[in-house]
């Protein structure tokens, strides 16, 4: 048996965002070792592009991998709820996911869509003089 660690796309933070996080396992050759970290939980399962790296480590590297694998509270949490109070640790491992299979930071491009949408929700309160059901021009 050898060692593996694998770079792979984690979810549930939302909508085209993912966590990149390496998880470590044994397994005979670098494609079973993807195999088997593709179906584990919280790995984005069905993506073609899940498995972002695959690299064969020694057994020290791994024993110290699979120790500081559990250390983040990603892989601890048991509910939704319980994964948005750990969010900022792990913060530095979400990206966002665009069109053009490039990779932006969480928070940059997060700032940049709120601000599009407040600037479309301006943008049709100006021209159709309502918003929904409120009226405003009366």
């Amino acid at each position: 048996m050898k060692f593996y660690a694998v770079a792979a796309k984690c979810g549930h933070f939302g909508r085209h965002r993912f966590g990149l996080f390496s998880l470590y396992v044994r397994a005979e050759s670098g494609k079973a070792a993807a195999e088997i970290v593709r179906w584990m939980p919280r790995v984005k399962h069905h993506q073609k592009d899940a498995i972002q790296s695959v690299r064969q480590i020694e057994c020290a590297e791994y024993k110290k991998g699979l120790a500081a694998q559990m250390s983040p509270p990603y892989f601890n949490c048991h509910s939704k709820q319980e994964q948005r109070l750990y969010e900022s640790a792990f913060a530095d491992c979400i990206f966002i996911e665009t069109f053009f299979k490039e990779y932006e930071r969480y928070g940059e491009i997060d700032r940049r869509a709120k601000m599009g949408a407040i600037l479309r929700s301006y943008r049709k309160i100006i021209k159709h003089g309502h918003y929904g059901r409120y009226d405003l021009g009366a």
